[in-house]
């Protein structure tokens, strides 16, 4: 009895001991992992305003963009402002439980300091556009955006995702794109690019997705006839040359096609079509004969040249423009026998000469 109760005092005396043992472990754990924590602190703070590569930010920021991309399945109109949504997820890869054992949760502000740099932690989210064309305004709705900070669900997985994310960070924003009349008709790409500046022990980080779109096809040409009134005898040769300038945003077809004169005028354009580049130029020409009859009184024959333009390449969707139309007139001396002229001034002379030779006789 005596041996039973004295192994029981020896039993309840370890147990105080052991607990103290346990207590003096946590604490000193505490304050090592506390230390720690501040030298990580301190060395990040020894590297402010230098590059993200120089200072110490052992946690990332990542950023998603997303966008309609059937927005882009046809061609913008000039001077028409297009909307485009786009949409900005948020995350990063800093676990929800850090310091959770060596700062109690009343202390959360301490602990934002340390982890954020900030008290209040809020990410300022930049947007930008790069590559930005001169032939098109380009502009984002919201190009800076406050942003929670997100961090990482540990009982999801340590891997940082939108899916392990305690809850990441979702903001719906435009990039307005409005093409000029210079704008070229064809695939131009832009950068969209998302900034989130470092911020405690998070580095900088700079996501970028392209764009790309195209202006619509607008066909604009000028045609300029060297001289578009002549002046021709009956059965006359006249030539007419057409210069015809490409102001389009595309490589154009011109094709002429003539209106409103006659086969007995024996028209005839070439070449039957010129292939233009932007901001150059294509010379056609256009001969006929004034027909016999052509000059019997003041005549004057006016006609019209019809021009179209067609985009490159050619196939089924190419775009066409016009008809652009041109007048040009052909004008007569005035009186005139076709074919007679020398045969009616000698008729008129030896008339002359007869009655003359008359009056003598009498």
């Amino acid at each position: 009895m005596k041996i039973s109760l004295i192994q029981n005092m020896t039993q309840k005396s370890m147990y105080p001991k052991e607990y103290k043992i346990k207590s003096r472990h946590s604490k000193k754990m505490r304050l090592l992992s506390f230390i720690i924590v501040i030298s990580l602190v301190l060395m990040g703070s020894q590297a402010l305003g230098a590059s993200p590569k120089k200072g110490f930010h052992p946690f990332h920021q990542y950023m998603d963009i997303e966008y309609d991309s059937s927005v882009f399945n046809q061609t913008f109109d000039i001077h028409k402002a297009i909307n485009v949504p786009i949409k900005i997820t948020y995350w990063t890869d800093m676990r929800s439980n850090l310091l959770k054992w060596v700062i109690p949760g009343v202390l959360w502000m301490v602990k934002n300091k340390i982890l954020f740099g900030q008290r209040m932690p809020q990410q300022l989210i930049y947007l930008n556009i790069t590559d930005k064309p001169d032939w098109a305004d380009v502009r984002i709705v919201q190009p800076v955006v406050p942003m929670d900070i997100p961090t990482v669900n540990t009982s999801k997985g340590y891997q940082a995702t939108p899916q392990t994310a305690d809850e990441i960070v979702v903001f719906n924003s435009s990039i307005i794109i409005s093409p000029l009349e210079e704008a070229p008709s064809k695939p131009y790409s832009i950068g969209v690019t998302v900034r989130c500046p470092e911020m405690g022990l998070f580095g900088e980080s700079i996501f970028e997705k392209k764009i790309t779109f195209r202006p619509q096809f607008l066909p604009k040409i000028q045609i300029k006839p060297e001289d578009p009134i002549q002046i021709a005898l009956p059965h006359h040769a006249v030539n007419f040359k057409i210069t015809v300038t490409n102001y389009a945003n595309k490589k154009m077809r011109i094709q002429p096609d003539i209106e409103g004169l006659s086969e007995k005028w024996s028209p005839t354009i070439n070449p039957p079509f010129v292939d233009i580049e932007p901001e150059e130029k294509g010379v056609f020409y256009l001969s006929l004969f004034t027909p016999y009859d052509f000059g019997w009184h003041d005549s004057t024959e006016t006609f019209k040249v019809n021009f179209t333009a067609t985009s490159f390449p050619i196939d089924n969707n190419s775009i066409t423009g016009g008809p652009y139309q041109i007048s040009l007139t052909v004008n007569n001396y005035g009186f005139s026998l076709p074919g007679f002229e020398y045969l009616g001034v000698l008729v008129a002379m030896l008339v002359v000469l007869v009655i003359r030779k008359t009056r003598r006789d009498e």
